[in-house]
């Protein structure tokens, strides 16, 4: 078992040739479902910058229209999901094999990750999950600071808004 992000589908597909799957995380219970937390592909524009149309410009510009840089970003330096659905189902390495079960999954059950979901927060998760997983950290204990932490980034973020 291997828990890693999808960038790594191409090297795994090359040391392993067919002899492994992708999967959504299983259902949380009786009434729960398999879900598929998606992050990247996130551009904000201020409100406050003096250059906001020309800002507001570019996003459209590189992921509304450019879809050919989309498609290169998300084939050529590892594997990523477009950002839009109508390109990965056109794209011919996303059609097949573990890469189709993984756009599959993602559009079935994936939510994109929160916006407070901070930095601070994630390095508070995987600092955590390293503990646990190389160190033999107890995983009780190690959640419960990661709550503590997250729970206080939160109110900071919150704060700001």
């Amino acid at each position: 078992m291997q828990w890693s992000g999808l960038w790594a589908l191409p090297r795994i597909s090359k040391e392993l040739g067919d002899d492994f799957g992708v999967l959504p995380f299983p259902e949380d219970g009786p009434h729960g479902a398999p879900a598929v937390p998606v992050g990247a592909y996130g551009s904000a524009v201020s409100a406050r910058s003096r250059y906001r149309a020309a800002a507001k410009e570019y996003v459209k510009w590189l992921w509304v229209e450019r879809t050919d840089y989309q498609e290169d970003f998300s084939l050529s330096y590892g594997f990523h999901i477009p950002a839009r659905i109508s390109l990965a189902r056109k794209a011919a390495r996303l059609r097949s094999g573990p890469a189709a079960d993984a756009v599959r999954f993602t559009t079935e059950h994936g939510h994109a990750q929160s916006l407070l979901w901070t930095p601070a927060n994630q390095t508070a998760y995987q600092d955590a999950l390293v503990r646990i997983i190389k160190g033999g950290a107890n995983p009780e204990s190690e959640v419960r600071a990661v709550v503590r932490k997250v729970s206080a980034e939160l109110d900071r973020v919150k704060k700001k808004r």
